[in-house]
């Protein structure tokens, strides 16, 4: 008998399919016979499989006899097939790693566990970017006896990371369920639920490609990831159904379960309700809040307040507020509608619809924990409509624009900033929204120079407020779709041989955007040439960091380290907001080492690296370990033990702070004493 039986599935995925079957033959455990199962695919799938059995003994191909549209009924057949004591999956768009088998057989056979899960590592393939699948999960080897204790494991339900006994499998009758998608999520929900013993291991073992977009992609998107098909949230609601089922008598897993749907499941899909067209968001709305309202209303606690505002509205059918709450949450913290500040300091978000679920509807819409009154004027996100030709509205929720305010329209260039500039003249205020008039033959250029017609770049509104000192450019929204396809004349402006007009474009939720066009031949334009060849003017704008100015702005400047792994963490900045949020604003480095927080703008900003000479300049303290910085009166050494890695970065001549605890200790004294009028 063979150590792993590895069944790898396929459907006209010729192209990628070579790399799938590599991986598993390179694998430097040998004992395995590789089950290829083709989904009746009518490219050359087939006979790469056929070409490469008749060389490698170790490979048996299958046909299925009608394509099944799915995962399920190709891995079943494999099932049946497979001899070998383990068992293992593999799909044509995805790797192993060369040491996947040995470091999932070893770990199984030393814990005497009926299933293993390693670390699958995500490659999101629109840009280059690898990350770990729950990273929380693999920090260390460890066995679970049931899975409730450790509830975590559901959201790792994918079944291509993971190892089963054979035995365990076929004992326990379980399968995949066949003409359903997301099928690993019942399939390993009932291996947990049957193991006796559950083996988790750090090592990654499976290289999963993920392509986000598919409409500008030569590489299919997975059928799973298609999220605005129906039929994709149909499956999934279908297959929650079925693990509600299994859970019936465990309602502790049922709510982690449930909690895990409405943090992970319905916000993916709130997000294509988001950036869908109305008939699609309507109808996925209607399907996704069918579900939501069986889930007890407790398991909604543990959501974040952005994603709780839009199930409400979800929940009570009111398709227009979905989409101005999920500015928020999905739309880059903007606020695009009216909120109640009470005198006890408690915000909510408008408008009421009624109660849900027997909870109030100030239930639901409790926006205090977002802080939103903390967040820093300039690092706020309006919400900025191009509504008509020569209007555009701004939703202030916080009542500070008046007619007074300094607005214009900017064209940003996607590398060197502010290119075209348009005044933008206050007009009427009704209720908590703006009304603007803009003149578009009044085009200045910021920088001194002429357009590229290869240049690109967004729209956003600048306002300043020059008597409290702060500035803020939030982005320009076409949402009626009014502008696209619209060109804008440069010819006012334009020099010789440059673009004389941009044309805009827009999304139905996302920034208006601009591309240069055409070629200037005018007099003017030649005109204008020669006057910047003779005397420039000034390229560009100074650039502004906004941070926080009513408390201490802390720096995080770690010394640059090569990316080993994701899981390396650096800085526990989720940490650092639930203790420090209030208190203090943090700028933190642009780097995947830095854990993403729950969005609390609030609190904290990033920083590129080209920027950390203007976040320095800035910073009231710096928390750093890079040998130049850590004499300054103002830096708290800090530099996390990193094992191994601790050997690439630069020496320190001064002692550091090794952990976390250290560290929040330090800068919990260095408040006190600012609170107390002291020196820290």
């Amino acid at each position: 008998m063979v150590d792993v039986s590895v069944i790898l599935i396929g459907y006209n995925d010729a192209r990628r399919l070579p790399n799938a079957l590599a991986s598993i033959q390179n694998q430097s455990l040998r004992s395995i016979e590789i089950i290829a199962v083709d989904d009746h695919s009518t490219d050359d799938s087939l006979a790469i499989l056929e070409s490469a059995a008749k060389l490698d003994p170790r490979i048996r191909v299958v046909q299925l006899t009608a394509n099944s549209g799915g995962c399920s009924a190709p891995r079943n057949r494999g099932l049946e097939l497979a001899t070998g004591e383990f068992v293992m999956f593999c799909d044509s768009d995805d790797t192993l790693d060369r040491h996947a088998c040995r470091n999932l057989v070893t770990a199984a056979r030393s814990m005497n566990a009926d299933l293993v899960v390693g670390a699958a590592e995500r490659h999101l393939l629109d840009t280059g970017e690898k990350k770990i699948w729950w990273p929380e999960l693999h920090s260390s080897t460890r066995v679970i006896e049931q899975l409730g204790d450790c509830t975590d494991l559901l959201y790792d339900t994918i079944s291509v990371n993971k190892i089963y006994r054979r035995e365990f499998l076929r004992s326990h009758s379980i399968t995949f369920p066949e003409g359903l998608l997301f099928e690993d999520q019942l399939f390993t929900l009932e291996a947990y639920l049957a193991a006796k013993r559950i083996g988790i291991i750090p090592e990654v073992v499976y290289r999963w490609n993920v392509v986000r977009t598919d409409a500008t992609q030569s590489i299919a998107q997975s059928i799973t990831q298609s999220r605005k098909d129906l039929r994709n949230l149909g499956d999934r609601i279908e297959i929650n159904q079925r693990m509600d089922q299994l859970l019936a008598a465990y309602p502790d897993i049922a709510m982690a379960k449930n909690i895990k749907f409405l943090r992970h499941e319905a916000s993916l899909y709130l997000t294509t309700i988001f950036q869908a067209d109305p008939q699609s968001a309507e109808q996925l709305a209607h399907a996704l809040a069918e579900y939501c309202r069986t889930i007890l209303v407790e398991a909604y606690v543990h959501v974040r307040p952005g994603i709780r505002i839009a199930l409400y509205y979800l929940l009570v059918g009111d398709s227009e507020n979905v989409i101005t709450s999920l500015r928020w949450e999905k739309g880059g913290g903007v606020i695009a509608t009216e909120l109640e500040f009470t005198p006890t300091g408690q915000v909510y978000w408008q408008p009421e619809r009624g109660d849900v679920l027997d909870r109030s509807a100030q239930w639901w819409l409790d926006a205090t924990a977002l802080q939103v009154p903390l967040i820093p004027p300039g690092r706020r996100r309006y919400l900025h409509t191009w509504i008509a030709k020569d209007q555009i509205t701004t939703v202030d929720p916080f009542g500070e624009i008046n007619e007074h305010t300094v607005a214009e329209l900017i064209f940003i260039e996607e590398r060197t900033g502010g290119l075209v500039s348009v005044p933008l003249r206050f007009g009427s205020r009704s209720g908590h929204t703006i009304t603007w008039q803009l003149n578009l033959n009044s085009l200045a250029l910021i920088q001194d120079r002429g357009i590229n017609p290869t240049e690109r770049g967004t729209v956003v509104v600048q306002i300043q407020d020059d008597l409290n000192g702060w500035h803020n450019r939030s982005p320009l929204t076409d949402r009626l779709g009014l502008h696209a396809g619209t060109s804008l004349d440069l010819s006012s402006i334009a020099s010789f041989d440059c673009a004389d007009s941009l044309v805009l474009d827009a999304t139905a939720q996302g920034p208006l955007t601009w591309s240069a066009s055409g070629t200037s031949k005018s007099l003017g334009s030649v005109a204008r040439k020669l006057r910047r060849k003779i005397a420039p003017g000034v390229t560009q704008r100074p650039a502004v960091f906004d941070v926080a100015t009513d408390r201490p702005v802390f720096l995080y400047a770690p010394a640059p380290l090569p990316t080993i792994d994701t899981r390396l963490t650096r800085f526990d900045t989720q940490a650092w907001i639930d203790e420090f949020g209030t208190d203090a604003y943090l700028l933190i480095p642009q780097e995947p080492f830095t854990p993403a927080p729950a969005r609390f703008t609030y609190a904290y900003r990033t920083y590129s690296p080209q920027r950390l000479s203007a976040a320095h300049s800035v910073a009231t303290y710096v928390i750093t370990d890079q040998p130049e910085l850590v004499d300054s009166d103002r830096a708290i050494a800090y530099r996390q033990d990193l094992g191994a890695a601790r050997y690439l970065l630069p020496a320190l001549n001064t002692s550091a702070l090794q952990t976390t605890e250290e560290l929040h200790a330090r800068v919990r004294h260095i408040l006190d004493q600012n609170n107390s009028g002291g020196r820290p």
